[in-house]
């Protein structure tokens, strides 16, 4: 399956809040949508003419997001989000290269990720794609990929 990479859309909020909360549930066993506020619209989040939201979508279907988020001097993936029926298809991968692709035409020298130690797959996944590890906070753990 190859999906569609494209620029989030205001008609898109419902379907990506929607499976972004539907992974965060899955994850943590509930949900607690007071604790998103970025998710309330994604536009005026992540679409400010800085930072990036995109989604994957498949047969009409939005199955996957990411943010990007533009820091100084390095790009930071959020709301990496794929629907459990697509996982393991290339959605993930697809999004990345997007990602990928956003930061280098900004000219940063790396992408970071966020995510929890305990999110093995989510480990797995960046590390097979060049991210390595370089720190920790109390929650997560953070990893980098040189785009040099």
């Amino acid at each position: 399956m190859t999906p569609v990479i494209r620029r989030f859309r205001p008609s898109d909020q419902l379907a990506a809040r929607a499976l972004v909360e539907a992974a965060l549930g899955e994850h943590f066993g509930h949900l607690d949508r007071e604790a998103n506020p970025d998710l309330v619209s994604i536009q005026s989040s992540y679409e400010n003419g800085v930072h990036a939201f995109f989604v994957a979508e498949h047969d009409g279907e939005i199955v996957g997001t990411t943010a990007v988020l533009v820091e100084v001097e390095r790009c930071r993936l959020a709301r990496v989000a794929v629907a459990r029926e697509h996982r393991r298809t290339g959605v993930a991968t697809a999004l990345l290269s997007k990602a990928v692709e956003f930061a280098r035409e900004r000219g940063v020298p790396e992408l970071v990720v966020h995510t929890q130690p305990e999110w093995s797959d989510a480990l797995a996944f960046y590390q097979s794609h060049g991210f390595e590890l370089f720190g920790r906070d109390d929650i997560d753990v953070h990893l980098r990929r040189q785009l040099g």
